[in-house]
């Protein structure tokens, strides 16, 4: 890939016309921008648009329970290049990408608008998280490599939710909050 970001998305979802032109908007406002992600929503097989996530600006405890970056996550190509995905996360990959981007930079740029329609098929997760289960357990494993590297002493399981994960802080003496 060439030019100085890599943008990352399903070959059978949707970009709305005018996303391009926001994330440009968006890095000549702050040329420091590293990534990049905006709302999305979904497409129906029907061709119905539903279900609208909107997203909160970049949290990384948020992160940590859920991939709620998700679409269209758009990289500084340099940071991209070197992370790369990892195919021993296969299901969750993209969230592997993102937690170890979030270890490397803080300089993420939210767009609040619904840029990016995923495609509902019946072997999709857009559909049924349950389509792919494997991608929970990789899911989990990112995460937890992630709290080892930042050092963190934690416990991780997974949520009642499929691809949600519930974190324990190990919490030595009495610290005060």
């Amino acid at each position: 890939a060439q030019g100085d970001y890599i943008a990352f998305f399903d070959h059978d979802d949707l970009l709305d016309k005018l996303v391009l032109f926001r994330y440009a908007q968006a890095i000549v406002k702050d040329p420091e921008t590293d990534v990049l992600y905006c709302d999305e929503d979904f497409l129906t097989e029907a061709g119905d648009l539903i279900n609208p996530h909107f997203k909160s600006e970049f949290n990384i405890d948020l992160l940590r329970c859920h991939n709620y970056v998700t679409h269209l996550l758009t990289v500084r190509a340099g940071l991209a290049k070197t992370l790369r995905l990892r195919t021993e996360f296969d299901g969750a990959q993209d969230y592997d990408f993102v937690l170890r981007l979030s270890e490397l930079t803080d300089r993420f740029t939210h767009i609040p608008e619904v840029l990016y329609h995923w495609r509902m098929s019946d072997s999709s997760t857009a559909k049924d998280s349950g389509n792919k289960s494997y991608a929970a357990e990789a899911g989990l494993r990112a995460l937890t490599e992630h709290y080892a590297r930042v050092d963190l002493d934690v416990s991780v399981e997974h949520a009642p939710f499929s691809c949600f994960y519930t974190t324990t802080y190990h919490v030595e003496s009495n610290p005060l909050v």
